[in-house]
């Protein structure tokens, strides 16, 4: 039996999936299985799978189309192993991602999952950032891996992750009753039984909302279902933490960041012409903190550029961003492909 199976649920991924599958071959570690699930695609994901002639690839094709968190569930009742890894198919390994990852589980059994530094590509392969939570790994408590990966957002994203059959089937697989937040849901229940690991390498590369990708389809047109289910996250997880002063300020920190997000996914709607659910979007951000245009910046800058339409929005937020870039003597905001603030 593997002791890893890598784990890819595909849907209508033909595009993609030959070079995600191909990436798996190419690992420097070599004791693992490839369980691909197919969730009823309409294209020709199968002959592009079955085109891969090696026994170790197990290849499923639903009956129906489950979703996508039913989907991924069905992939890890599939694995065998003892450590899983959920590889999306339009994502990608770098060689040594398995032997890092394995190799860090096998030697800390306090870790329940490894997630690592990655490089973001467009639809093309092309770079667009590395992303680095540290510049050197880490072996962490199960508090500070929920501390770090609530303040980053779940940095951890599957493509980078390796998680323990036993801690992953403990903590309930992926919840069907989200819809979106499935692995930061999963990777945070896993903390609070466990503890975490961070490999500073770049071992994976994931393709960011490309024009195919379900989960941009969900960015751009259901903002609040993000944002909502972040909340319940928090709502599960942050009463869990101690009650101190630390994480007093850590719960205000990782609320505001929830909104602010929102506010960021609210400029897709504009940029795309949406105005109506852009200001019906960025009114909900306001229930959520009646200070909000007081602490970002941006607010009012959106709130004009909403009277003339997406093209002025990005206008605008470009002449600003030059503007801070030149007010700060050259040394640029962060810039993350989300949007502004």
């Amino acid at each position: 039996m593997p002791k890893v199976s890598v784990c890819v649920p595909s849907y209508n991924y033909a595009h993609y999936i030959g070079e995600c599958i191909r990436s798996v071959l190419s690992q420097t570690y070599t004791d693992w299985e490839l369980v691909v699930v197919d969730n009823h695609s309409s294209d020709n994901t199968a002959e592009v799978v079955r085109s891969f002639e090696d026994p170790r690839i197990r290849f499923f094709v639903n009956n129906e189309n489950l979703g996508l968190v039913r989907n991924w569930n069905r992939c890890v009742s599939l694995a065998s192993g003892d450590y899983i890894a959920i590889l999306p198919a339009d994502d990608a390994y770098l060689p040594r991602m398995l032997e890092r990852s394995a190799a860090m589980l096998d030697h800390h059994p306090n870790v329940g999952f490894t997630y690592s530094s990655y490089h973001m590509i467009d639809e093309h392969g092309r770079l667009v950032k590395t992303r680095r939570q540290w510049d050197e790994d880490r072996i962490m408590s199960g508090e500070a891996a929920v501390r770090s990966n609530l303040i980053d957002a779940n940095f951890a994203i599957p493509p980078t992750v390796l998680m323990r059959r036993e801690h992953c089937l403990a903590a309930g697989g992926y919840d069907e009753a989200y819809r979106v937040i499935i692995d930061w849901l999963l990777y945070m229940r896993i903390a609070l039984r466990t503890g975490a690991g961070y490999i500073a390498e770049p071992v994976s590369l994931h393709r960011y909302q490309h024009p195919t990708s379900e989960s941009a389809q969900k960015f751009v047109k259901k903002p609040r279902l993000i944002t909502d289910e972040e909340l319940r996250l928090l709502a599960e997880i942050l009463p869990r933490m101690p009650a101190n002063a630390e994480w007093r300020g850590l719960r205000r920190q990782a609320y505001h960041g929830v909104i602010k997000r929102h506010v960021r996914r609210t400029y897709d709607l504009l940029v795309h012409d949406q105005i109506e659910g852009f200001r019906r979007e960025l009114a909900y951000a306001m229930t959520l903190d009646h200070a909000l245009p007081l602490r970002y910046r941006k607010m009012a800058t959106l709130w004009v550029a909403s009277f003339f339409g997406g093209r002025v929005a990005k206008r605008l937020d470009s002449t600003e961003r030059a503007f801070w870039h030149a007010f700060r003597g050259g040394t640029s905001e962060p810039t993350e492909p989300e949007g502004p603030m």
